[in-house]
């Protein structure tokens, strides 16, 4: 078959905002984890599927096969539903209520459409 381009679980794209590699990303309707860093405009690989150790909001525990949000606000993973929150795939190992990192698989698949969502700036 002439026209097929691969399996999708790694993309190459060009970055639409300065990407920083294992950070969690929704970009509109492709939820991905650059393997490194790339500036906006750059050439960036990209994991849309699979086993990640991602950052956790606090204040929600999270037990294995609970769905896993992204709040586009903080750049976090979190069990709770919410307006904003994009639905990413599910946690693979109990987090705690007070962990900053939970083990989330991403299904390739996402359950509402953003714009890009970057990361907060660090302080």
């Amino acid at each position: 078959m002439k026209n097929y381009k691969g399996s999708a679980d790694r993309l190459t794209i060009t970055a639409p905002v300065d990407m920083t590699g294992g950070t969690l990303y929704a970009l509109k309707s492709l939820v991905c984890v650059p393997l490194a860093s790339a500036l906006a405009g750059e050439k960036i690989a990209v994991v849309t599927r699979g086993e990640f150790d991602l950052r956790k909001s606090t204040g929600a525990a999270a037990t294995v096969g609970d769905q896993a949000f992204l709040d586009p606000a903080n750049g976090e993973v979190t069990p709770q539903p919410d307006t904003d929150h994009v639905l990413i795939g599910y946690f693979t190992a109990a987090a705690a209520d007070a962990a900053t990192l939970a083990s989330v698989c991403l299904t390739g698949e996402v359950a509402q459409l953003n714009e890009v969502s970057e990361p907060p700036a660090a302080t």
